[in-house]
């Protein structure tokens, strides 16, 4: 079925992404502190590791701490950061770098803190400090530096109206760290004087939007044991800093030895500190809507299909479709054109391919064609089952058999001559095999052309003369699993024509017990698998068994290709001498009349190889639709009074050569040849398929 409209779910014309925090390849803290220069080895591993702007915190700063900058000219760009522990040496660490002849590419950043109570500063309470801005407006116009960072913590008024101001007259300025310690100070938010830390950030952003700021930072200061809170206090940043237009991340770092896990973190030179790389925030993103529509090869939906789109390097849309075969993701980044899709379902094979999406709601529509209503989808082919499906055959397709029961040849372990080239390829055992013996045995088969073969309900005591293992009553549930396993591999390689012969011949007198089957029997796999289906092995029994049995086959096999197998060159369903109601002999006419609306074919035996070539050439015209009395004869002109109807609805029974030469062959050594030799003849002669070895085609 083919939709031509689509409910489309209305999205979001815009979308705030949640965070993700990747790895910076952008800034690496040396930890520089008081002057102590850092091991060249460290700068060249973080070099190595794509690092390209340095941030050291140097107090005080001296030629020294610079002197390793000059060895590594392929590292762009060094912000260094400036701060004191006390006052004095934030004087002190400020006069000495405005001494320092600092390579060109060294961007000084001024660091003052702002708000911050550093340490041995006398303080009456963390929010008391007015700005202590160490450099004058004289010395910050006269350096130009275009970044600038301030431990902007407590935000007191003092130290907004200072950084609003300098943001005024110095418009170069385009960066501006703002360090915060969230931990520290929302222990007592009543403390500060905005009374809440979102009345704090307000604050900020009233300063911050209306100039040009570019990037910010924050911190986190947590003692390490409480990862739970560090966790709360990124996520509650984060929403924070979203609020700043021209913020386009939050480079975020951790005090403490918070696990590695939490941030993807890097360990700082000093032990302590650890880059956790950075928080991308990204502007409100526009959305489209993009539905996934998942059909069979056969034209059927497909529910409960998993489904992958990427929509960055490292992230994934997931879902998985409704009962018609339907995902919608209503919020796909308008921007997302080159994406690659996934999708998996159980009994087919995966589908994995790159596809290129407009900028609109849009399907994809695999195992549909092309709908007007939604001119711009992306046609894929359905998903191809990973298993070959015998139910998707008619009965026609069926009924062209090609096969060999007991004829060909094969060296494997069970059978009359174990490990011999002579050995019999006996697919009715095919299952009771290792896996590489079964190999051998499908390909063996299939290089003759075959695309039938037998197999029987996995109960077989003695296993024909204890040439293959005995298979024991009852039946488990876990060995006929087995037997279907077997049934779809020898499927899936090319005999999909698989002719099962349902009564063993241990129930073949108690009927009353053919129900204790019915529970294997009437699973969908089985009815899936089983599309050919014999009553039994040769039995000889009256009509009114052959009558039960049909009535029954039917039942257990409504949508099987359904037929009955006799004693060696036994004509009829029945035994000869049956009387009728009324005292006459019972004929074979009437025998076929009773199960005919049953049944659809009449795989025959014979054993008249006995006879030599004038048995062969008696045999030959069985098939012959010109020979008056033949089976094409009796079944489609009526001939002495058989049945012209059956099970097909609108022609009689077709029989066929299904057991010939598989007795000689598998006990006396008959070369395969010569069923080879009879099956060509009796396609020759008109037959319409075999079952015990040919070379023709059907």
């Amino acid at each position: 079925m083919t939709r031509t409209s689509w409910p489309w779910p209305t999205p979001k014309p815009t979308r705030i992404p949640p965070p993700v925090i990747v790895p910076s390849p952008g800034i690496f803290y040396t930890g520089l502190c008081c002057g102590t220069p850092l091991p060249d080895a460290r700068i060249e591993q973080a070099v190595a590791r794509g690092f390209t702007t340095f941030r050291a915190n140097l107090a005080p700063a001296t030629p020294a701490s610079f002197d390793q900058f000059a060895k590594y000219p392929c590292t762009p760009l060094w912000i260094v950061g400036q701060y004191g522990h006390t006052v004095a040496g934030m004087q002190r660490t400020s006069a000495e770098v405005r001494t320092l002849d600092l390579p060109s590419r060294i961007e000084l950043g001024n660091e003052p803190n702002i708000g911050d109570a550093p340490a041995g500063m006398p303080a009456v309470s963390p929010y008391d400090y007015a700005g202590i801005a160490l450099d004058t407006r004289a010395e910050i116009e006269a350096r130009g530096h275009a970044c600038y960072y301030g431990s902007i913590s407590s935000l007191n008024p003092d130290a907004l109206a200072w950084l609003a101001e300098m943001l005024s007259w110095a418009p170069w300025i385009r960066r501006v760290s703002v360090h915060r310690y969230p931990y520290r100070d929302d222990q007592d938010p009543s403390k500060s004087p905005h009374g809440s830390r979102a009345n704090e950030m307000a604050a900020l952003l009233r300063v911050l939007n209306s100039r040009r700021v570019l990037v910010t930072e924050t911190g986190i200061q947590c003692p390490p044991v409480d990862e739970a809170r560090q966790l709360a206090y990124l996520q509650q940043e984060v929403g924070y800093w979203r609020a700043v237009p021209a913020c386009d991340g939050v480079i975020v770092w951790v005090e403490g030895n918070a696990p590695q896990e939490s941030y993807g973190l890097r360990e700082g030179t000093d032990g302590r500190w650890r880059e956790a790389g950075r928080v991308f925030l990204g502007p409100p993103v526009p959305m489209r809507a993009v539905a996934i529509v998942v059909y069979s090869e056969a034209g059927q939906p497909v529910p409960d299909a998993a489904c992958w789109m990427q929509t960055t390097q490292t992230d994934w849309l997931t879902g998985t479709t409704g009962a018609d075969g339907v995902l919608t993701w209503p919020e796909v980044p308008a921007g997302l054109s080159f994406s690659h899709l996934k999708v998996e379902a159980e009994g087919y094979v995966p589908l994995d391919v790159s596809i290129v999406l407009d900028a609109h709601n849009q399907q994809v529509r695999i195992g549909l064609g092309y709908d007007p209503d939604v001119p711009n989808a992306i046609l894929l082919p359905g998903l191809t089952p990973a298993h070959f499906d015998p139910s998707t055959l008619t009965l026609e397709q069926l009924a062209q058999v090609r096969g060999a029961m007991w004829t060909a040849r094969c060296n494997v372990s069970f059978g009359p001559r174990p490990y011999q080239d002579s050995n019999i390829l006996a697919l009715n055992y095919y299952h009771l095999y290792g896996d590489g013996e079964r190999q051998q045995m499908l390909a063996a088969y299939l290089q003759r052309g075959y695309t039938h073969g037998v197999c029987s309900v996995p109960l077989d005591e003695g296993g024909y003369h204890h040439m293959w293992p005995s298979q024991d009553y009852p039946l488990a549930q876990e060995r006929w699993d087995a037997f279907l396993d077997s049934v779809q591999e020898r499927c899936d390689a090319g005999i999909w024509g698989n002719v099962f012969f349902a009564i063993p011949d241990e129930l073949q007198d108690y009927p009353e017990r053919w129900g204790e089957l019915e529970p294997f029997f009437l699973q969908e796999r089985a009815q899936r698998l089983l599309r050919i289906a014999i009553l039994a092995w040769e039995p000889l029994k009256p009509s009114a068994w052959w009558v039960n049995g049909s009535q029954w086959l039917a039942r257990v096999f409504p949508k099987a290709l359904r037929g009955l197998h006799f004693t060696p060159d036994h004509d009829a369903p029945g035994i000869g001498g049956e009387l009728m109601p009324d005292g006459s002999i019972m004929g074979n006419d009437e025998m076929w009349r009773r199960v005919a609306p049953y049944i659809h074919i009449f795989p025959h035996q014979s054993k008249q190889f006995e006879d030599g070539e004038a048995g062969y050439q008696s045999w030959l015209e069985n098939w012959n639709p010109a020979v008056r009395g033949s089976y094409p004869d009796r079944f489609d002109n009526g001939y002495a009074g058989w049945p012209t109807f059956s099970a097909w609805g609108y022609r009689g029974i077709l029989a066929f050569p299904a057991e010939y030469l598989a007795w000689w062959c598998t006990n006396q050594n008959e070369p395969e040849a010569t069923a080879q030799r009879w099956g060509d003849g009796a396609i020759s002669a008109g037959a319409r398929g075999y079952l015990d070895g040919g070379t023709r085609p059907v």
